[in-house]
């Protein structure tokens, strides 16, 4: 089973944690964003995934195995580096 990190909930965000969480082979462990309320948004449509507002807290987790960065392309370049820092796997 592959875990997946989504960093970033905006447009795209609730698009790509549904399609991984109905992908078979693979889990959605946590989803960041900035945005407390989009957040919450997560947390009531899946209550079994991790939230925070802080990217570093999924970078940090390892049992992440794969990042998703779903935001801006002005915000999310941080988040790709830093995927990419930890040597997980990051796709924009």
């Amino acid at each position: 089973m592959t875990s997946i990190g989504i960093i970033g909930y905006g447009y795209w965000g609730p698009n790509l944690v549904r399609n991984f969480a109905e992908t078979p082979g693979t889990t959605v462990a946590a989803v960041s964003d900035l945005d407390p309320a989009k957040l919450a948004i997560v947390q009531r449509r899946h209550p079994a995934v991790k939230t925070t507002t802080n990217f570093q807290d999924l970078l940090a987790d390892a049992s992440i195995d794969a990042m998703k960065v779903g935001g801006r392309r002005k915000t999310s370049s941080r988040g790709r580096r830093g995927a990419l820092s930890v040597a997980r796997s990051a796709t924009t």
